[in-house]
């Protein structure tokens, strides 16, 4: 098992704790990974690997199951990725991007990740990027229809089945090329 603890991500976005309505307060600790800028994101990657971590996870780009979050949309830029990747390289501990976004994938794979997650909307060129860079690409094709089912029982928000409908078929379409492809 690979530990990667928080999630590092910008403030509003696919990792964010943000539920409309919820008069509670979230607990400071669980937006350790929430900030924006290079030297913030190199920050908070160390203290995550000081802390314990053998795995970071950023949130590249946008989520599913997020509010006010765009699956295909870049969250994180250039630098901010980078920072993160070179914290993980310095320290050997492997970096994995959550992106469903081709741009977010491509930045993610040339700023040198260990894995993609999600990948749903990953284009020619990020496929034949991930296999050049022996980059994995985990594309959990079972979500789709697991957000449908559950999602639609539990009454999940309508913005969250939304987008799952939205990537859903596209990612398994995409999943056969990159499989076709070798990647």
């Amino acid at each position: 098992m690979q530990i990667s603890g928080y999630y590092l991500n910008i403030p509003g976005g696919g990792g964010d704790i943000d539920i409309p309505d919820y008069k509670g307060k979230v607990p400071g600790h669980i937006r350790q990974g929430v900030t924006r800028g290079e030297d913030q994101f190199r920050q908070r990657a160390e203290k995550a690997v000081n802390g314990g971590a053998d795995l970071l996870k950023m949130i590249a780009s946008g989520a599913v199951l997020a509010y006010g979050s765009t699956p295909g949309s870049p969250e994180m830029d250039p630098d901010e990725i980078e920072a993160v990747v070179s914290v993980g390289q310095e320290a050997g501990v492997r970096v994995t991007a959550h992106a469903h976004g081709a741009e977010s994938i491509k930045q993610a794979i040339l700023a040198g990740v260990n894995s993609i997650e999600h990948a749903s909307l990953i284009d020619d060129e990020g496929i034949r990027l991930a296999k050049e860079k022996g980059v994995a690409l985990s594309m959990d094709i079972y979500n789709g229809d697991y957000i449908n089912t559950v999602g639609v029982i539990e009454e999940w928000p309508e913005e969250f089945l939304r987008k799952n409908r939205e990537t859903t078929q596209i990612q398994r379409e995409n999943f056969t090329k990159a499989h076709q492809a070798g990647s």
